[in-house]
């Protein structure tokens, strides 16, 4: 079976840790193919046109995710193209994505 191997610094191996311990992953290879799974998801929303965003249930806050890789996927479908943006996240009307205790930012 092929190998992966990664190298990570200390600070993000405590984020792994961390991502580990919220979802109660038990290993690494684990949370390797959750993060495929999610990513390999959101390459084929940005092949359709669409964008990828958060929203809180009864609010019209919108948090747009803009990955730098996801600018690089060509929209294939005969849908409306949407601009792509790069970066972290972006908000579309109000509220702030900092300190929301999701993922210290500390860390």
């Amino acid at each position: 079976m092929p190998r992966v191997q990664i190298d990570l610094s200390a600070k993000e191996l405590r984020r792994l840790e961390f991502l580990m311990g919220v979802c109660e992953l038990q290993t690494k290879k684990e949370v390797f193919g959750n993060a495929f799974a999610v990513l390999e998801w959101m390459v084929k929303e940005r092949q359709a046109g669409r964008d990828i965003y958060s929203a809180h249930p009864g609010s019209d806050d919108r948090y747009v995710l803009h990955l730098p890789a996801l600018s690089n996927v060509e929209v294939v479908s005969n849908g409306p193209k949407k601009p792509r943006g790069v970066g972290s996240a972006s908000k579309v009307s109000t509220g702030s994505m900092v300190g929301d205790g999701m993922i210290p930012a500390t860390m």
